[in-house]
């Protein structure tokens, strides 16, 4: 629609970023799971020999996202043709459509090895682009972010229950000196980096490259992480604790920092309309 540029790309990397991080986890599991066969030991530091490698890219990188973008594809094709073509005009809940939707499209993924995450954004947007203009995709919208705040509530919730008690407690100077890192550099350079001849203007291309952090697909990644290899107790709690520093630090900086740069955006798009 009439949306800026800025707030359109942050709301695609959102969809996009959970998914696309997923063969990364898997390689540090795959890395971490090789050195404890060959050593016995955790595998907190990993080894990434050529099979690893290998494995890696066939079956992490290539099936699981060709298997998401499949998935995805052809169930918000066909969830599209029912709703559209097949079922009577005004006979679709809008709730039960989008969580149908969702949950049929990352349950199928799930069953083929896939990118479940990938499968639900790629069937989202297949979904929207059967009917650009139905009045239904406002309402899907708002259902689907009122139930993400919710979920965001829960989770974080959750977290400041952790902190209390005593989550970061394994944190030292070199923890926060990582948690720093990943906000006030890596995240701003590789999304400037990134974002290099998208055709945004310098203000906005800044502002997707500052802001998007949040956390919540952290949460989920470095659970399933340390469940799924070999850590140490000692290294898995290391994580945990510099994870909510960064989730935490995010809240405060992006929550502070994130309306006051939209609404600039947002005065600066005017201006050149007008």
């Amino acid at each position: 629609g009439d949306g800026d540029e800025a707030r359109f790309a942050l709301t695609s990397e959102a969809g996009l970023n959970d998914a696309l991080a997923f063969p990364f986890v898997h390689l540090a599991l795959a890395a971490a799971a090789a050195l404890a066969a060959e050593s016995s030991l955790p595998g907190d530091g990993g080894r990434f020999t050529a099979e690893v490698l290998r494995d890696w890219l066939v079956h992490d990188v290539g099936w699981r996202i060709i298997a998401g973008l499949g998935v995805g594809i052809a169930t918000g094709w066909g969830t599209a043709w029912l709703a559209f073509r097949l079922a009577p005009k005004g006979s679709v809940a809008d709730a039960f459509l989008a969580l149908g939707l969702m949950l049929t499209s990352y349950g199928l993924t799930e069953v083929v090895h896939g990118y479940g995450f990938l499968a639900v954004f790629v069937a989202a947007v297949t979904f929207r682009r059967f009917e650009v203009r139905h009045a239904i995709h406002g309402d899907l919208h708002h259902f689907v972010e009122q139930t993400e705040v919710i979920g965001l509530i829960a989770v974080m919730f959750v977290l400041g229950m952790a902190v209390g008690q005593g989550l970061l407690r394994p944190l030292d100077w070199t923890g926060i000196l990582v948690a720093a890192t990943f906000l006030l550099v890596v995240r701003p350079l590789t999304g400037w980096v990134a974002l290099a001849g998208a055709g945004l203007s310098g203000p906005s291309r800044a502002a997707v490259s500052l802001l998007g952090i949040r956390g919540v697909g952290s949460i989920y990644y470095m659970a399933y992480g340390l469940g799924h290899a070999p850590f140490s107790v000692e290294t898995g709690r290391e994580l945990w604790a510099v994870m909510a520093l960064i989730v935490l630090g995010s809240i405060v900086f992006h929550g502070l920092s994130a309306p006051r740069l939209m609404m600039r955006l947002e005065s600066a798009r005017r201006g050149r309309v007008g």
